[in-house]
């Protein structure tokens, strides 16, 4: 009888430790390289930069699954207009207006209160709330003062993972894969319309061009990089997480898929 108790006890905990693994999960990641023609600079703080005597625009696409992620900032001492219905992110040669023609609600609760009532001869108390709403359009048209800039972040630069043998199963981590001229996973440009004057007389055109050169698949590990404890800051009620860590391949010219693998 002992015996088939232990016996019991072995199965339960073999199914246990099978239905654990069954359930749990390992995060990769690749991490895509960012290339530019000559007329972009890049920084490693900054990001990515292009300018003329008018504007100066800023690129950083570190994200998952990448970000078109760019500010406008006018450099002249007269307002500039930037036209986004004539403004494009063009991915491998497929247009995306910046001008999207949508509304946006934004509500915020402002006042909670009760009150007491009498319904079939009991008294009754109702709480109820007063919002505020505010709608958003979108503008066709976006005026930047003298010294100033605007921040447009609409699009991501890739919608699932990049599929190749040569990645999946390496032999060390991280694992590349770089690409050649007639190669290229993924090109795409900036198509920046803007004037002196709201009624975009006289336009004037920036165009950016980048793509992606290089995808580096690598472990959980491999992408946090080493880590180190979290201080909270005195008097501040917001906990830090108990660790920090390094992100070595976090860079403007940089953006990442997290891949996520049933064990």
């Amino acid at each position: 009888m002992k015996k088939l108790l232990q016996l019991s006890s072995i199965i339960k905990l073999s199914l246990l430790a099978l239905f654990i693994s069954g359930c749990s999960t390992t995060t990769f990641y690749e991490v895509y390289n960012v290339a530019s023609t000559s007329d972009v600079t890049l920084d490693t703080v900054a990001g990515f930069i292009s300018e003329n005597n008018d504007i100066r625009l800023n690129y950083n696409f570190w994200e998952n699954k990448g970000i078109m992620y760019f500010t406008v900032y006018n450099k002249a001492k007269k307002p500039l207009y930037i036209d986004l219905n004539r403004s494009h992110l063009i991915l491998n040669d497929r247009s995306f207006d910046y001008f999207r023609n949508s509304e946006t609600s934004n509500s915020s609760q402002t006042n909670s209160s009760s009150i007491q009532i009498i319904e079939k001869g009991e008294k009754k108390t109702v709480s109820y709330s007063t919002q505020n709403a505010t709608i958003v359009k979108d503008k066709p048209v976006y005026e930047i003062p003298p010294h100033s800039y605007i921040l447009i972040n609409y699009f991501n630069l890739v919608d699932s993972k990049y599929v190749n043998c040569k990645l999946f199963n390496p032999k060390t981590y991280p694992a590349i894969l770089r690409f050649e001229a007639d190669s290229i996973p993924l090109r795409f440009r900036n198509y920046i319309t803007y004037s002196t004057t709201p009624a975009i007389e006289n336009p004037q055109i920036v165009e950016n061009s980048f793509w992606v050169d290089e995808i580096s698949y690598m472990r959980d590990q491999d992408f946090l990089g080493k880590s180190h404890p979290n201080v909270d800051c005195p008097g501040d009620d917001v906990k830090q997480p108990p660790e920090k860590f390094q992100f070595p391949y976090k860079k403007p010219n940089k953006f990442y898929y997290t891949i996520i693998k049933k064990n």
